[in-house]
């Protein structure tokens, strides 16, 4: 960062975007240092917050009323909470057993073929669908 860049980053930093350029314009500011300013002021965030509205999206995407779950909402005695992702195999939801007999939480995922839930010996239950 240039002295030039520091100084305008502190000149510029409670203005509004229309002040800022009307202060560039004025000042005949270099294109690089402006663009030097303007990237520090984004992620200072009086010129946004990029971290800060990727978090609320996220948040938002958690809490949200998502599309209807398949089956029901069941697969066996597992209890479909939400989807937590999807891809060129199927989805992904979180679950959890609901059925009085362990009180467990799984990633469940699902493909076309239905809903199954199989144990082995040895192994947490894994559902399938």
């Amino acid at each position: 960062m240039t002295d030039e860049g520091m100084r305008l980053f502190h000149a510029l930093a409670d203005r509004a975007p229309a002040e800022r350029e009307a202060y560039y314009a004025g000042h005949g500011t270099v294109q690089a240092i402006r663009e030097e300013v303007e990237s520090l002021l984004f992620f200072d965030g009086t010129g946004g917050d990029p971290v800060g509205e990727r978090v609320a999206a996220a948040v938002g995407d958690l809490f949200a009323e998502g599309p209807a779950l398949p089956g029901g909402g069941r697969c066996g005695p597992y209890r479909l909470v939400r989807l937590l992702g999807h891809g060129g195999m199927g989805a992904v939801y979180l679950a959890n057993r609901d059925d009085g007999e362990i009180s467990q939480r799984v990633a469940m995922p699902s493909s076309s073929a239905g809903c199954r839930v199989t144990k082995r010996a040895g192994e947490i239950a894994r559902a399938t669908w």
